[in-house]
């Protein structure tokens, strides 16, 4: 079953997923559709990247290898000062 989707940014683009195995970011309409339920770990690791920050007393850098569709990457781009993502043909740099 595949899964089609538009950008919010751009309506005009549409994305096709083979299949949905985590939350995608910026959709939570597609959350109850996934087949693993992310919220359980992004939580873990967002209190380890704050314990961490707090150690070293800056924000950290994120490489998140094997990173999907980005659900964590993204999820995290709201702590992280720069977060990397690559995997499953997908591969991003942001700010």
């Amino acid at each position: 079953m595949q899964l089609r989707f538009t950008s919010s940014e751009n309506p005009q683009q549409e994305f096709v997923l083979q299949e949905l195995y985590q939350p995608i970011f910026g959709h939570p309409e597609l959350n109850d559709q996934a087949k693993r339920n992310s919220f359980d770990r992004l939580e873990s690791i967002k209190k380890i990247y704050s314990e961490l920050a707090k150690k070293f007393e800056r924000p950290l850098r994120v490489l998140d290898l094997g990173c999907g569709q980005g659900f964590m990457t993204f999820s995290l781009a709201e702590q992280a000062k720069k977060e990397y993502g690559g995997g499953g043909g997908y591969c991003w740099r942001r700010y």
